[in-house]
């Protein structure tokens, strides 16, 4: 979870339908989102010249809202964890999209692993052409197809990658597969800019490969993601908002804020049951623009991890 999302929720957030700087931001992708490759098509590409394929992906479009157009998000993980994700606003049935540094409402994202700042083509220092997108929709089949290449940046460490060769054919972007409600018994709500905002659907993972939980939350719509991530070992105590081991992201549909400060208490920690409860508040800037930003106060999450 350490992830940040672009991008999805980054425009989802990334749009619509989710750490490595140091290594921590959260995944707004939580396993949820993603449907087995069972179900058709494939979505692979070249990431500095290595091939990288998805094991799950999915496609899905957003529904139009007053503030923005209906987007096609299209998102993919491989075998190994590492994420890859497309969004673009639908213009028609066949459209080839240009990804710029700039745009806002456009865009694609990668992650190395579920620790991981993510490198997204929109992180681009100035608005400069990061790559193109061509999609293709079949609506009676309820599938999307197209190529793409771009590069995705990273501002946090000045990196870069290079994706070329991608493709994605026969991906099923029907209304079968939805976020799952949370768990009646699991809890994770915030007060952002004094609204409550409780996920319709919750997310708590062990990440093996940096030792930690990570805890998303979701709407219905995906417009709207909530994470945190703290280290594994952790026992009940008070703690500091802090990279690499204690972390949160905000998503919108419309930026992406990181957390910069706060605190997290945990109040029981059942490594047996795996269930962890806690309270947290922290104050969150926005990595696009630092000068907006916001807090999240009266936080509180019980949950279960798997």
């Amino acid at each position: 979870m350490k992830y940040l999302v672009l991008l999805l929720v980054i425009f989802v957030g990334f749009i619509s339908c989710q750490k490595e700087l140091t290594n921590t931001v959260f995944n707004p992708f939580p396993d949820s989102l993603f449907i087995p490759i069972d179900t058709g098509g494939s979505f692979e590409a070249d990431i500095d010249s290595v091939h990288w394929k998805a094991n799950y992906h999915k496609a899905s479009f957003s529904i139009a809202t007053p503030l923005l157009p209906r987007q096609l998000t299209i998102l993919g993980k491989s075998a190994d964890g590492r994420t890859l994700s497309i969004i673009v606003t639908d213009t028609g049935l066949h459209h080839i999209y240009s990804l710029t540094g700039g745009s806002r409402t456009s865009g694609a994202a990668f992650a190395d692993s579920s620790f991981g700042v993510a490198y997204t083509t929109n992180q681009n220092q100035d608005s400069t052409l990061s790559g193109t997108v061509e999609v293709q929709i079949d609506t009676i089949k309820k599938t999307v197809s197209g190529t793409f290449s771009f590069v995705v940046y990273r501002r946090t460490d000045s990196s870069h990658k290079i994706v070329t060769k991608g493709k994605f054919t026969n991906l099923y972007y029907g209304s079968d597969y939805r976020l799952p409600h949370a768990n009646a018994t699991d809890t994770f709500h915030v007060k952002i800019k004094d609204t409550l905002f409780e996920p319709y659907s919750i997310s708590a993972d062990y990440i093996s490969p940096a030792n930690s939980i990570d805890i998303s939350g979701s709407d219905s719509l995906v417009t709207r993601t909530l994470g945190i991530a703290f280290s594994a070992n952790v026992v009940p105590g008070t703690y500091t908002f802090s990279l690499p081991d204690y972390s949160g992201v905000y998503n919108t549909s419309l930026a992406i804020f990181q957390s910069d400060s706060g605190k997290i208490e945990i109040l029981q920690h059942d490594t047996t049951s795996k269930r962890i409860r806690g309270n947290f508040y922290f104050h969150a800037s926005s990595i696009f623009n630092p000068a907006d930003s916001l807090n999240l106060t009266q936080g509180y999450f019980s949950v279960k991890y798997h």
